[in-house]
């Protein structure tokens, strides 16, 4: 069966193997917002990083600097343990 928040964690955990250099909470959220993602599935920008931190496997690989028009500001940087991730998900969602 598959839960809201299976359903998130594995479009995120789709999104970082995508993406082996890491990304950040906004870039992860921006790109999940933008996608056909159900709005019931996607939690509130002030959310979303607890939600991440919640997901086996998912780790904070670090931080960068973001910019936007208020200044440069620090973000995290997330990457995917994928046995971990598999470990916490209890299934072998890559087919490895």
């Amino acid at each position: 069966m598959k839960t809201n928040t299976y359903i998130l964690a594995d479009i995120v955990a789709k999104i970082l193997v995508a993406n082996p250099e890491g990304l950040s909470t906004y870039e992860l959220f921006n790109r999940l917002a933008d996608s056909n993602l159900k709005t019931r599935w996607l939690p509130t920008r002030n959310s979303f990083g607890p939600k991440l931190r919640a997901i086996g496997g998912i780790i904070k690989q670090g931080t960068a600097t973001g910019y936007s028009t208020a200044g440069p500001r620090t973000v995290v940087v997330w990457n995917i343990d994928i046995e971990a991730y598999n470990e916490w998900r209890g299934a072998d969602v890559f087919g490895a």
